[in-house]
């Protein structure tokens, strides 16, 4: 175990010089010394309990050392379209370099099992339910909020937010003749909202930082209440230790100042906590756990909560069908009296998302979001093997490609970690990155919306996708993992902590294109000197070992697949596949045009403490 912890996947291959995998500095050294050893300990105290499905325990712990190992050796050396570090892997440059990566598979694969029975014996719930005023929890959680976002007031608008206010207010730049017209590129009814709430702000208040103010204060009062259900839940259902955790995180700035942003993001955090706490509620009358039963304005929060998801994020709608399928194949199992409002709430739900997509945004005139958002994976897929193994294409494979990714600027644009490059040449083009796209479009030579013309283009381009799928599998899965290697990975290092938190908007002022009229009215109402010492409060409590772990983007992922072993191997049985819908969110994630970007993961880690609690029945440690 300590052997495989040693090991690292230096990006240059070095087949003479194997010793280089081993060079590690001390405090590395000392560092694995010390979680062996902690891992040896607990295990002593657990290797005589009998777990149902031991070799569960393997395949866990195996799967994550690959999670580990893999994207470790993929991301070695990013400098070429050809992954070098593949040779870690292959054995294309020695075996003894794949010896030496069988070992740190081998090893972690070790520390992972011991770990994971060490930690099913030690994981349970002694106390019972903890009582606390949810009230109590609500204020002092908006005294937290308003102290970290005090520092940032009025509010930071994000590249994302001003966007949507350019659409919302159908804003004009007449140096570039061009008008903004409404898309759904960014949900349209999380457009609505923000641009209603900015406007009714600026007409009650009359300043642009006033009404930049009055968003941030309703996007606070929307969530705070949510926030604070879920820690109280947390206390109620998991007990004292959790409760504290995430009553404490929630409180923190790294909460605390994703609050301050205004786009999209902030309230789909809310609505999409809210679901998955309602999701808990029903579950347990569904599962009958002997908590108090689901009343039935619950049933109507999980229609409410659900519907606001699903409209505020497309993927948000898979992960809400799939909760709802699973509720109601479960009610028809284990308890019927709860299967008719579950029906019901997803009816509502599937019915109104039908609706709106398909009848009130055409009607409205709406724009569609471009399909390329969904396709950034294939894009760099293709775009890899052009530069890699161009001879395995035909001409007419590299003429269909070249109507949606031009060839001549496949390697300028190809980046492994980020898709926008690709994204901006895709013929259908609602992103509108810069004042190039604007031309283009304006010239023709993008489209806004999908015509027959680029569905043809777009379904050719699949079938070449295709093609070199069946000839290069691997390279796909490689270039998949590599592209999502800061989603798998907990010990990769993060290069920007991750957290996505945006506090400040000078990175927009040569960023013409995207200023509305009021933009020069629009500033802090805090010195700089606030500032700063709002960020270095924030960065101490960030750099905490437990606070960057726990917002390392792999870590929720990490969190499920380990507490779905535990239900499992504490005889949870077929309640595992609720966490199922977690999961499928963090899947969603990987299919986006950015690596390891803190808001397509950070939902997954706010539902995670509604998922323990939930399953506190299975860890109660049974009287001998």
């Amino acid at each position: 175990m300590l052997v495989a912890l040693e090991i690292i996947y230096p990006s240059v291959v070095n087949d003479r010089e194997l010793h280089l995998r081993f060079a590690v500095d001390n405090v590395k050294m000392m560092a694995s010394l010390a979680i062996v050893a902690l891992v040896f300990v607990v295990y002593r105290k657990a290797k005589h309990q009998t777990l149902r499905f031991p070799w569960l325990t393997w395949v866990l712990a195996f799967g994550l050392s690959l999670l580990v190992n893999i994207p470790a050796a993929l991301v070695s050396n990013e400098a070429q379209a050809k992954m070098t570090g593949a040779a870690y892997l292959d054995g294309s440059s020695s075996f003894g370099q794949v010896a030496v990566t069988l070992i740190a598979i081998a090893g972690y694969t070790l520390l992972f099992a011991r770990a994971f029975q060490g930690l099913a014996y030690v994981l349970h719930f002694k106390e019972g339910e903890t009582r606390v005023n949810y009230w109590l929890v609500l204020v002092t959680l908006l005294v937290f909020w308003a102290f970290w976002v005090h520092f940032y007031v009025p509010g930071v608008i994000t590249w994302d937010g001003f966007r949507q206010f350019m659409e919302y207010q159908h804003q004009t730049l007449k140096a570039y003749n061009w008008t903004y017209v409404p898309t759904n590129h960014h949900p349209w009814l999380a457009t609505l909202i923000v641009g209603f709430l900015f406007d009714l702000g600026r007409s009650w208040f009359g300043s642009v930082n006033n009404a930049v103010l009055f968003v941030v204060v309703v996007q606070i009062l929307i969530n705070a209440p949510i926030f604070a259900a879920v820690a109280t839940y947390a206390f109620k259902r998991g007990g004292k230790v959790l409760g504290w955790l995430v009553y404490g995180f929630f409180a923190g700035p790294v909460v605390g100042l994703t609050m301050v942003m205004i786009d999209k993001t902030v309230l789909y955090y809310g609505f999409g906590l809210g679901f998955f706490l309602m999701y808990a509620l029903v579950a347990e009358t569904v599962f009958k756990h002997g908590f108090a039963k689901v009343a039935w304005w619950h049933y109507v929060l999980y229609a409410v909560f659900g519907l606001m998801m699903s409209l505020y994020r497309k993927d948000g709608a898979y992960v809400v069908d799939l909760a709802s399928v699973l509720l109601i194949v479960f009610a028809a199992i284990k308890n019927r009296k709860a299967l008719l409002p579950v029906v019901v709430s997803f009816v509502a739900i599937f019915g109104l998302t039908f609706a709106w997509n398909n009848m009130y945004l055409p009607a409205k005139g709406v724009i569609p979001g471009s399909s390329g958002e969904a396709l950034t994976i294939p894009l760099r897929q293709v775009a890899q093997q052009v530069i890699v193994n161009k001879k395995d294409f035909t001409k007419a494979d590299l003429a269909k490609v070249n109507k949606v990714m031009p060839l001549a600027t496949i390697e300028k644009y190809y980046n492994v970690q980020q898709a926008d490059n690709l994204k901006t040449t895709f013929p259908v083009d609602t992103f509108i990155r810069d004042r190039d796209d604007l031309k283009k479009i304006q010239s023709g030579k993008l489209s806004m919306k999908n015509t027959a013309k680029t569905k043809r283009e777009i379904s050719d381009f699949m079938s070449v996708w295709k093609k070199m799928l069946l000839k290069h599998p691997i390279q796909y899965i490689e270039m998949y993992i590599q592209a999502n290697s800061l989603y798998f990975n907990l010990f990769q290092n993060h290069p920007d902590g991750g957290d996505g938190l945006i506090l400040g908007w000078g990175y927009m002022d040569p960023i013409d294109y995207l200023h509305p009229d009021w933009y020069d009215d629009y500033t802090f109402m805090t010195t700089k000197a606030q500032r700063d010492f709002g960020y270095g409060a924030y960065t101490i409590y960030a750099n905490f070992p437990m606070v960057k772990l726990v917002t390392h983007t792999a870590f929720a992922l990490w969190a499920l697949l380990i507490l779905l072993a535990l239900v499992i191997v504490r005889g949870g049985g077929s309640r595992w596949l609720l966490i199922l819908p977690a999961l499928a969110m963090l899947g969603t994630a990987t299919l986006s045009p950015v690596n390891g970007y803190y808001r397509y993961a950070f939902l997954a880690l706010y539902a995670l403490p509604i998922l323990i609690a939930f399953y506190k029945p299975v860890f109660i440690k049974k009287a001998k």
